[in-house]
């Protein structure tokens, strides 16, 4: 066979292709409605929802595998059958007609949050256990000269329980003559003192502010340096929420929440339920991590005749570890250093691999479970270990082939003994010459699965190369048509690429034959060799299947 006349022929052949439009159906649509691209997800997710017209085949892959083929009724729901490890994850939805195809693609990841609780206070019959109260303080004169303090006293709780809170007030409740201000304000607190705390962190509770006066919820880190819970203080003396024209509630119990993330400098507020703000970058005035205690601090509002004071019940606080996965992939380059592959692709041979993490409990203990697959097939392990920053560090018995990589590995944390578990995956690319894309088509329309093809039905792979070396490169490029196994008809074109470049887009068309012999499941392969001579694989095959 002249192969030059063949690739004439096909470069012709697609350069005409290039003139027209294939036909797509505006008539077939198909969208991912959950979960929806870019999305975090719990390892709670349980299923994939999407829409596509009543009546259209679909077929739903989960990370490349299929998990269903139905019949569309409009609105789908396909159940995922087990949970999804932690990382980064891809939903695809190929729907199909008799005359066109539509895909669908989400990627989205999976976290799982694990929850501490730190401090559970309900004050229920004056309990206040590791509480730490203002000493009495004196605050003004009434007006018949008798001194008025500030004193430390328990009251009905909010569900009515006797002595069912904790209070700092001024407990008398005359006629002031005067309030004594130590500069320009004076205060007084109730404190709670723990372990260092980072993460994500929930601060729940149950406040009476008597009338208005400024309310902060202070905290403290291990330096010693004190700031804000939510970077700002919470209750003006205006009796307004600070920041906002909302007015707080005087003299009735308010349930508040506080949502404070120390590694996105983020806070959410909710009071009764309702979102009150939200705050962002937050670590100009709170401490960014590490902290040791919460003050709640009451400060008087100068010359104010009436009550003040707060009362307190119910005071949860939780420290939640956001688990998000390994993040950052490194590999060991030739000269012994960690080398980052930052778009998830490593380019040269690798046997060492570093998964890093910005979950902060993964270093409480080591790997417990790993398998690591190419291609479905599991690659042989040397050693592994989490480093003292909790980076998952993976020695292989061999270079790491080319092609997709899936790490799955169980960290068992030993607070709970439960073993979590994360996926990660990357690409192995270290060949200078290959297959860039390569876009299937079915009797001039768009293929997207090979349950499309039939009998008789001419298929054309638009192939594109791409050349990372320093020269000019050719390569054979083939498209072959099975049946199950058997091969059924096999096309070949030469095809270029000048250095550091891509090919133009290149057509090869194949027909699958009329025999009824051929039962009707066919798939389609797509891959280059170095020669005819040789026919030296230089990539792994494009596939078009189920």
């Amino acid at each position: 066979m002249n192969w030059k006349k063949v690739t004439s022929m096909l470069v012709v052949f697609a350069v005409i292709l290039s003139l027209f439009c294939f036909p797509v159906s505006a008539e077939i649509n198909v969208e991912i409605l959950s979960p929806v691209n870019g999305s975090i997800c719990d390892v709670s997710l349980s299923s994939i929802e999407f829409s596509a017209p009543v009546g259209a085949q679909a077929i739903v892959k989960l990370d490349g595998e299929e998990i269903a083929f139905l019949t569309s009724e409009g609105e789908n729901s396909v159940s995922i059958a087990d949970t999804l490890r932690i990382g980064e994850h891809t939903v695809s939805v190929v729907v199909f007609d008799e005359g066109s195809s539509a895909v669908a693609e989400s990627k989205f990841s999976i976290q799982k949050s694990l929850a501490k609780p730190i401090v559970n206070e309900t004050f229920t019959n004056g309990a206040n256990d590791g509480w730490t109260v203002e000493p009495d303080k004196k605050v003004g004169t009434a007006a018949d000269g008798t001194d008025v303090y500030i004193r430390t006293v328990m009251g009905e709780g909010k569900d009515g329980d006797e002595n069912g809170s904790i209070g700092r007030v001024i407990a008398e409740n005359p006629t002031l003559r005067n309030i004594t201000v130590n500069g320009a304000k004076d205060g007084f607190f109730i404190m709670k003192q723990f372990d260092a705390l980072s993460g994500v962190i929930e601060l729940e509770y149950d406040i009476k502010i008597l009338n208005p006066g400024r309310v902060d919820i202070e905290t403290k880190n291990s330096s010693g340096t004190f700031g804000y819970f939510g970077g700002q203080y919470l209750f003006s003396r205006g009796g307004f929420y600070h920041g906002t024209s909302i007015p707080y509630l005087k003299g009735e119990w308010m349930h508040v929440k506080q949502v404070l993330n120390t590694y996105t400098k983020r806070e959410s507020v909710y009071v009764n339920n309702e979102p009150v703000s939200t705050k962002n970058n937050i670590e100009a005035h709170a401490n960014a991590n590490n902290l040791t205690q919460i003050k709640f601090e009451y400060y008087v509002t100068d010359a104010y005749t009436d009550a003040q004071g707060f009362y307190l019940d119910n005071v949860v606080l939780t420290q939640t570890d956001v688990l998000s996965g390994y993040n950052t992939l490194k590999y060991k380059a030739s000269d012994e250093s960690f080398v980052s592959a930052d778009t998830n692709v490593i380019s040269e041979p690798a046997r060492v691999i570093k998964l890093e993490s910005i979950s902060p409990a993964a270093v409480s203990t080591d790997i417990s479970e790993l398998s690591v697959f190419a291609d479905g097939k599991e690659l042989a392990v040397s050693s592994s270990r989490l480093d003292s920053a909790g980076a998952a560090v993976i020695e292989f018995a061999e270079n790491l082939p080319d092609g997709e990589i899936v790490v799955q590995m169980g960290i068992r944390f030993p607070d709970t003994q439960e073993i979590v578990k994360y996926e990660k995956r990357f690409t192995v690319n270290t060949e200078e010459i290959g297959l860039k894309n390569v876009t299937y088509m079915k009797n001039g329309s768009n293929c997207v699965s090979a349950r499309q093809l039939k009998r008789g039905d001419v298929v054309d792979a638009v192939i594109t190369l791409s050349n990372r070396s320093l020269q000019a490169q050719t390569a054979v490029a083939v498209a072959a048509i099975y049946c199950g196994t058997r091969l059924c008809a096999i096309t070949a074109a030469e095809i270029s690429a000048d250095a550091h470049s891509e090919s133009t887009p290149q057509s090869l068309s194949v027909m699958i034959p009329s025999d009824e012999r051929y039962a009707e499941s066919f798939s389609v392969e797509c891959y280059i060799l170095n020669s005819l001579a040789e026919r030296k694989a230089l990539t792994k095959a494009y596939k078009l299947n189920n």
